[in-house]
């Protein structure tokens, strides 16, 4: 029975996407877009958590980038409702707003054709902004958002915004704006020009995860936007080169089957490129010679005073870095490993009752002494 209900799902999932790819080769005729200017709008509007889950993929399957220390200080251009907008955060703030709106935007001339998006703001506000970042974008500045369509094909003056919903819950809002582009995509008199889902389920997110595979987009995008996608990754890799290198140390350490791939790798990339890699390390040798020659030095006399270093054992007993082994095997470690007992040294000074000291070699010595014996009958004698 579930496995009836999984493939149903499957397959209206798979209709879902079919209409969608429908519905974008309907905009692609009507406003001359091409399927690969769909997917480098796709690339463009990938998100960090998107390009971080894509990177840490490639990292697990053995793929790398190149890092050379230099890191993207350029601020991404993030165009989703609300983002870094001074103005409709300062209306958020200030009149404390409760209510949300689900709201479309549709050319006077054509009420077919439909962007939905959703927003906290007051309306003339949202589409104002709408206005200002696609004049962003022409001039180069911003990213894509699919409401653009519209405004190229009809003119910005002549569409116009609608409340379709409003929501009180920001939680759900999200989730009821994916429910409307929904049902007007299940309309066959409306074409609904949006490309980026609102809201998507765990399942939703794994499959466009999926649309984002390498073997797919070679098989329906041109080398251009793949190698465009390449470069999004190899940026976030870069800029977040600290914080990668530690989830694959990690990684490295905790995963066998990693590990192994990464030491088969590293093998073939030296086979392949073995007199490239020497000639390489050749070549730094000759270029650093005088600071390698003073790290040498500067390394063996802080490792000589490390091999002369003294460390004390808990059975009192001491040894260095060189003999270790040697003193763990001793007849004294052997003997406090049974007895717990830690045995007096041979030069480790005693306090005798006289007041005197004595070590483990001369005590019999000391104690035979006329100072020794000479303080003990005194004490004797006072009391």
């Amino acid at each position: 029975m579930n496995n009836n209900v999984n493939a149903n799902n499957n397959d209206n999932t798979e209709e879902d996407e079919l209409k969608r790819v429908d519905d974008i080769k309907q905009v692609e005729q009507k406003y001359e877009i091409t399927i690969e200017q769909v997917f480098e709008q796709m690339v463009n509007n990938l998100s960090n958590e998107e390009l971080k889950e894509m990177v840490d993929e490639d990292i697990k399957n053995g793929e790398d980038y190149d890092y050379n220390g230099d890191s993207d200080d350029e601020d991404s251009e993030d165009e989703t409702v609300e983002n870094t907008t001074t103005i409709a955060n300062m209306v958020d703030e200030k009149q404390e707003l409760k209510e949300y709106y689900v709201y479309s935007i549709q050319p006077i001339e054509n009420d077919k054709m439909i962007y939905i998006g959703s927003t906290s703001c007051d309306l003339e506000i949202r589409f104002s902004l709408h206005y200002s970042n696609y004049e962003r974008y022409k001039e180069g500045k911003g990213g894509y958002v699919s409401s653009y369509m519209l405004f190229d094909a009809y003119g910005f003056e002549n569409c116009e915004i609608t409340i379709l919903e409003i929501m009180y819950d920001k939680q759900l809002l999200r989730q009821k704006e994916q429910e409307i582009i929904s049902e007007y995509k299940n309309k066959p008199d409306f074409t609904v020009v949006n490309l980026v889902k609102a809201y998507t389920t765990d399942e939703d997110a794994a499959k466009s995860k999926q649309m984002y595979n390498k073997k797919y987009l070679k098989a329906n995008c041109t080398d251009e936007v793949y190698n465009k996608l390449r470069e999004r990754k190899q940026s976030y890799y870069v800029s977040n080169y600290g914080e990668i290198s530690k989830y694959k140390s990690k990684l490295y350490h905790e995963n066998d089957t990693y590990r192994e791939k990464m030491r088969l790798s590293s093998k073939k990339h030296f086979q392949q490129n073995r007199e490239k890699i020497l000639a390489r390390h050749k070549q730094y040798n000759i270029d650093n010679k005088e600071r390698l020659q003073a790290y040498g030095k500067d390394y063996r006399k802080r490792r000589e005073e490390k091999l002369k270093e003294k460390h004390y054992c808990d059975c009192g007993g001491h040894y260095t870095i060189s003999q270790v082994w040697r003193h763990y095997e001793c007849g004294k470690h052997q003997k406090w490993l049974i007895t717990g007992v830690v045995e007096q040294t041979k030069h480790e000074q005693t306090q005798c009752e006289c007041g005197g000291t004595y070590t483990k070699s001369n005590s019999s010595r000391h104690l035979k002494s006329k100072t020794h014996l000479k303080k003990i009958r005194e004490k004797t004698n006072k009391k």
